[in-house]
């Protein structure tokens, strides 16, 4: 039998980790856990990467739960200026630039969710 109380206080701290990405001082990870619509850009972005799909302004702008059309546009200026993301021009509407994640910030996260995984297989 296990202690469920003792589990599911261990899981609130592991997640509590790991959401704050705090072991991640230098790197992108930490780039977007500024503030909450940086955290659901990161992962509407995220989630587009990863079901092969790009993503413009508009439609991420649309997506959003919250966050002003400056303020999601100021988030996604700063992070193509620090090389965490990037635009292309889109292949069907010349006027819409798709937003991509850089390879760099995808294995960051990749290699955070390995040891997520791990940490969670071992309670």
């Amino acid at each position: 039998m296990y202690n469920k109380n003792k589990i599911c206080t261990h899981l609130v701290e592991l997640i509590k980790k790991s959401v704050r990405w705090e072991k991640y001082n230098q790197s992108s990870l930490k780039y977007f856990h500024s503030d909450s619509v940086s955290l659901e850009i990161c992962y509407k972005i995220l989630k587009n990467y990863y079901k092969n799909r790009s993503i413009n302004f508009e439609e991420l702008f649309r997506e959003m739960s919250y966050g002003s059309r400056q303020t999601i546009k100021k988030i996604i200026d700063d992070a193509i200026a620090e090389k965490i993301l990037y635009v292309s021009n889109n292949k069907t509407d010349l006027r819409k630039r798709d937003i991509f994640i850089n390879k760099i910030f995808v294995q960051e996260f990749e290699n955070h969710m390995e040891e997520l995984k791990n940490k969670l297989y071992g309670i």
